[in-house]
Formats: structure tokens, sequence, C-alpha cells
């Protein structure tokens, strides 16, 4: 049979294929949540950014309003020296306010290159507000009650404009940050609709190839495990002696060419058997020749001494006799040699075998630690996954540290408006503060909640990752389980391989004992020859060597008793066997 490969062939491509997979699985799965987390990263950098934005321009205008109002506080209450330069240093504070959040929502502004010239030109239009409220209060009497309105008038209505540029500014900065948000939301909708359909795309490829590896392994075990149950069967009646058994090749594979040379095998060991059996009887038959000739021979000797004429026709037949047995045993030793080296030849191909073994039980172990470390690798997305559900509750919560921030801010603008309104007439600037201030409240409550709704969206979707992935890590663990089932039969087969190696090297051994019995009874016959030839050519000395050859008969019929006796041992032997 063609030496294959296949079973081997099978394991490496699945287990490349497994390996390759992964890497690819894993290294795309790592892009699309890495990208899908950089887009949520930068919306919500992109969000507060815009929320700075408009809670620093709502500010700027709470603190222009503020300014204002100290204006009319100077006026209104400036009449003596003390409150004066109290309510102008204020008046003074809040004017440098406004300036420093101006210049610092501009710098804002161009970070993320929006329109700045309102805010230029709010700029413009409160520095020449400062110089004209400068100028009008030198003129500023405070012992002349209607020193105010006359002042009043001059300023009356210049604070129009740049409460109306900074309104636009508020305006502008919601309008693009509610485009923007609206575009940031359309995006991260179609940015989560993109990632899931990737993690569908892996999960029903990883189903799939699953299903493929299973049904590939269910085959190759189905095979596995019916050549095996066959060759234990034919190993077991082969053990008891049944040479009749023969393995049906079911592929064409190594477990094929397993089966076909176990069948060449015990082929061989059934006609080695066959043959040994035949040279038994032949053994036992020419012992029997030559122990009948033994007795003969005594008969002989007993008669030399009375019949002189016959010495030398009896020693030719004894010499006659004694060639013949020679003869015999070494054709027996010849065939005792031959069996010796079969027997090597199937010692040398059962470590063939074993060496097979060891090599698939490598290969197995190999395939199965390149899936333990993919599954390492597994459980660090499955941190990293974690890790970011974490820190997605960690701004989960700032939210809620807004949230109360912006109640707080609400409950502050109540109270400002009750105060306002107890102060009645006066208190109208305090009353528009609150107001705004409340505004500026719920807006940032909106946002927040906003914020807050598209973060539980961005946990939801990790946690989905999470637990796909989780999923993924236990088809990997019954895969590894598959693969130490099948180390654990390869380990069986070779144990078999092993126990037939070491009954056959038992045979070996007897045959080798016999081999070595087989020669000494061919020296034996052959110095029964030496004696007969010196027999004949010595007839003036049959009597003085009659005794000496007595003496050698009887040790003749010494070995061929222990030969009988090792023949009969060996006959028994080979009776156990069926051929």
């Amino acid at each position: 049979m063609k030496n294959t490969n296949r079973i081997k062939l099978k394991l490496y491509s699945m287990i490349i294929f497994v390996i390759m997979f992964t890497l690819f699985l894993g290294i795309f799965s790592w892009i699309s949540f890495n990208k899908f987390r950089e887009t949520s990263k930068e919306n919500l950098y992109t969000s507060q950014e815009f929320i700075h934005l408009i809670n620093d321009s709502r500010k700027i205008q709470v603190d222009f309003k503020k300014q204002v109002q100290e204006w009319k506080n100077i006026l209104l209450r400036g009449f003596k020296e003390d409150s004066f330069k109290k309510y102008y240093n204020q008046f003074l504070e809040e004017d440098k306010n406004v300036k420093d959040g101006l210049i610092e929502l501009k710098e804002n502004m161009n970070r993320l290159n929006l329109d700045t010239s309102l805010v230029d030109k709010s700029l413009q239009s409160h520095e020449e507000l400062h110089k004209k409220y400068i100028d009008s209060i030198k003129n500023y009497d405070a012992k002349d009650s209607i020193s105010y309105r006359k002042i009043d008038l001059l300023v009356k209505g210049i604070d129009r404009a740049p409460t109306d540029n900074m309104d636009a500014i508020v305006k502008l900065i919601e309008e693009k940050a509610n485009s923007d948000m609206a575009k940031m939301i359309d995006k991260s909708a179609k940015d989560s609709k993109i990632f899931k359909n990737n993690l569908t795309a892996i999960i029903s490829v990883s189903i799939l190839l699953t299903i493929l590896i299973s049904i590939l392994l269910i085959f190759t075990y189905k095979n596995l495990y019916k050549s095996i149950k066959q060759m234990k069967k034919i190993m077991v009646d082969a053990g008891n002696g049944d040479l009749t058994v023969k393995g049906e090749i079911y592929t064409k594979d190594e477990l094929g060419e397993l089966t076909h040379n176990f069948n060449n095998f015990i082929e061989k060991i059934k006609n080695l058997i066959s043959n040994t059996k035949e040279l038994s009887l032949t053994v036992s038959s020419s012992c029997n020749n030559i122990k009948i000739s033994s007795i003969e021979l005594m008969k002989v000797s007993d008669e030399i001494s009375c019949v002189t004429n016959n010495i030398a026709q009896q020693s030719l037949e004894q010499s006659s006799l004694a060639q013949q047995g020679s003869t015999k045993i070494g054709s027996i030793v010849k065939q005792l040699n031959d069996i010796a080296r079969s027997t090597e030849s199937m010692e040398k191909f059962t470590n063939q075998v074993e060496d097979v073994l060891t090599s698939g039980v490598k290969s197995i172990e190999y395939g199965k630690n390149k899936i333990l470390h993919n599954k390492k690798t597994w459980e660090k997305v499955i941190y990293s996954t974690s890790n970011l559900s974490n820190k997605s509750g960690r701004i989960g919560e700032i939210i809620k540290v807004i949230n109360g921030i912006a109640k707080q801010t609400n409950l502050l603008a109540l109270n400002a408006a009750i105060e306002a309104s107890k102060a009645g007439e006066y208190g109208n600037g305090f009353s528009i503060v609150s107001e705004e201030i409340k505004k500026l409240a719920q807006l940032s409550k909106e946002s927040t909640e906003e914020i807050g709704n598209l973060i539980v969206d961005v946990q939801k979707d990790i946690k989905t990752v999470s637990d796909q992935i989780t999923t993924a890590q236990l088809s990997m663990k019954e895969e590894i389980s598959s693969f130490e089932n099948t180390e654990i039969s390869f380990k069986n087969i070779e144990d078999v391989v092993l126990q037939l190696t070491k009954e056959i090297k038992e045979v070996s051994n007897k045959i080798k004992y016999t081999n070595e019995n087989g020669i000494a009874v061919n020296k034996s016959i052959f110095n029964i020859a030496n004696i007969t030839e010196l027999n004949t050519s010595t007839i003036q000395e049959v009597a003085s060597s009659t005794e000496e050859q007595s003496a050698s008969i009887e040790q003749i019929t010494l070995s061929i008793n222990s030969l009988t006796s090792h023949s009969d041992t060996l006959e028994k032997e080979l009776g156990k066997f069926k051929i």
C-alpha cells in the first residue's frame, strides 16, 4: 500500500486554519472595537467642548448684566463715598470678567474652528461701552439728586449693542452645537450599526467554522474509533493465538496503512508458525530415527565381540545414518536462522509504528498548546472590554455630578428671583440675571441627560461585545477538550503497539534458544560421524574402541532425549496458535 499522511495533513491543515482564522478574527475585532471606541471618545470630547462653550457664553451674558446692574447701583446707591467705591470696584471687576471671558471664548471657538467675528465685535462694542461709562462717571455728583439721571441719559441705550452681540454669540454656539450634535448622533448610529454588522458577521463566521471543524472532527474521530476498535479486537484475537484474523481497510490514510501492515505482519507470523511447526515435526521425526539408530548401535556394540566380520558393514550403516542426521539438523539450524531474521524484521517494523504514533501525539499536543494561547488572547480582549465599560460608568457618574450642579444652580436662580421680587423695582436686574441662570441650568441639565443616554447606549454595545467574545471562548474550550480526547486515543494505540513489540521479542528469544540447541545437536551428530569413520578405517582396533563407542552412543542418546524434549515443548507452544 502507498504510504499516506492524510490524517497528519488534516490535523496540520485544521490547526493552521484555526490559528490563522483566530488571528484574523482577533485583529479584525480589535480594529473594529478600537475604531468604535475612538469615535465615541471623540464625540464625547466634542460634546463636552460645546457644553463648555455654551456655559462660558452664558456666563459672559450674566457677567455683562451684572456689570450693567453695578452701573445702576453706582448711580442709584452711590451717594456715599464708601458705597460709590464699593459699586464702582464691583463694576470694574465685572467688566474685567466680561473681557477675560470673551477672550477665552474666542480661543476655545478657534480650537473648534468656529467663526469668531461676533466675539471680536463684542469685544469692540464692550470696550467702547467701558470708555463711555468711565467718561460719564467723571461727571457724577453725589450731592446732586438728579445727577444720576443726567449721566444715565448720556449712556442710555449704550448696552444694547453688546447685549445683542452676546445674544448672537450664544445663539451661534447653540446652533453649531445642535448641528454638530445631530451629526455626531447620526454618525454614532451609523458606526454602531456598522459595528453590530461586523460583530454579527464575526459571530456567524465563527459559528460556521465551529460547525465545519466539528463535522471534520466527528468524521475523523469516527474513522479513528472504527479502525482502533477493529485493531483492538484483532490484536486481542492474535494475542490469544488466532492468526486467521485479518483487518478490514476502511480508509486510504495512516490508519489504512497501519491495518495493511498489520495484516502483512499477521500473515508473516502465520507463515513463520506454520514453517516452525513443520520443522518441529521434522526434528521430532529425525530424533526418533536417531534414537532408534542409537539403540541399534548399542546392540551392535554388544555383538562386536562375537561377530567381528559384521563390524565393517555396521560401521558403514552407522556413518550413513550420522551423515543423514547431520544434514537434517543443519537444515533445521538454517531454517531457525531464517525465523530469527524474520522476527528481527518484525521488531524493526513495530519500532517504526511506535515512532509514528509518538509523532502523532506530539502534533496533537502542539495544536492544543496553540489553541490555549489563542484562549489567553481572548481573555485579554475581555479584560480590555471590561475596563472600557468601567470607564464609561465613571463618565456616567460625572454626568450625575453635573446634573446635581445644574439642580443647585436652578435653586440659586429661584432664590435670586425671590430676592429680586422682594427688592421691587431695584431688583429687576437680579430678576433678569436669575432668569438667565435658570435657563443656563435647564440647558445644562438637558445636555447632560443627552450625553448620559449616549453613554448608556455605548455601555450596552460594550456588554453585547463582551457576551459574544465569552461565547467564542466557550467554543474554544470545547475544541481543547476534543484535542485532549484525540491525544488519549493515540496514547492507547501506542500502549497496544508497545505490548505487541514485547510479545515479538519474547518469540524471538525462544527461537534463538531453539537455534542454539539445534547447533549443539548438529555438533553431536558431527562427532558421531567422525567416530563411525574411525571405526570403518580401523577395524583392527574395533575391540579396543568398543567401549569408547558405547560411551559416545550413550552421550548421543542423552542429546537426542534433550532435543526431543525441546522439540515437544516447541510443538506444544506452536499448537496454541490457530493458523
